[in-house]
C-alpha cells in the first residue's frame, strides 16, 4: 500500500508491516511477470525512476525508464507470465512481453480512458478491455491479437 508521504508498504502474511520505498508511488500492479508462480509487485515512481518490478528476493528490476498514466498486468500470451501494459499518454499503449525489458510492443496509439485486465474467454489468456472515449468505444483486446468492439459509448467505469 502507497500510504503517501509515509512510503510503501507490504504487510506479509498478516504479519507486520514493512516498509518498501521511503517515497510516493504513481501506480501500482501486482501479477506473476516472471512466470515463477507468485505475484510480483509492479510499481510506476513516476517521471524520475520510471517502472519497476520487486523480485521475490525483494530486490527492485527497472522495466522502463518513462513513467505511465495507467498500468495494468494479465497473462494475455496465455504462457503463465503476466504482461505489463502501460499506458504512457501521448505516446499510446504499450505492452512488456514475457518479462523482457527490451520488448515493449506498441499496442495502440491512443490512450484509454480506463483499462482492465481480464478473462472474458475460457481460452487461459487475458484480455484488456479498454474504454477510449465516447468517440471510440469500449474495446476488448482479445486472445492478444484480435480487437472487438463491446459498446459504441464510454461507460461510467470499468469493474475492478
Amino acid at each position: 500500500i502507497d500510504f503517501g508521504s509515509a512510503g510503501l508498504w507490504v504487510q506479509w502474511n498478516n504479519g507486520s508491516w514493512q516498509k518498501l520505498y521511503a517515497g510516493t508511488t504513481r501506480y501500482l500492479a501486482m501479477g506473476d511477470v516472471d512466470g515463477n508462480g507468485t505475484e510480483n509487485l509492479v510499481v510506476d515512481f513516476g517521471s524520475a525512476w520510471g517502472i519497476f518490478m520487486r523480485k521475490d528476493d525483494g530486490r527492485f528490476t527497472r522495466l522502463n525508464r518513462a513513467s505511465g498514466v495507467q498500468m495494468v498486468t494479465g497473462d494475455l500470451d496465455g504462457n503463465g507470465q503476466a504482461e505489463v501494459v502501460v499506458d504512457f499518454g501521448a505516446i499510446g499503449l504499450w505492452v512488456m512481453q514475457n518479462n523482457d525489458t527490451s520488448n515493449w510492443q506498441k499496442l495502440y496509439a491512443r490512450s484509454p480512458e480506463q483499462m482492465v485486465s481480464r478473462y472474458l474467454d475460457d481460452n487461459n489468456q487475458a484480455d484488456l478491455v479498454l474504454d477510449f472515449g465516447p468517440n471510440i468505444g469500449l474495446w476488448a483486446w482479445k486472445n492478444h491479437s484480435v480487437w472487438e468492439k463491446l459498446y459504441s459509448g464510454s461507460p461510467t467505469s470499468i469493474g475492478y
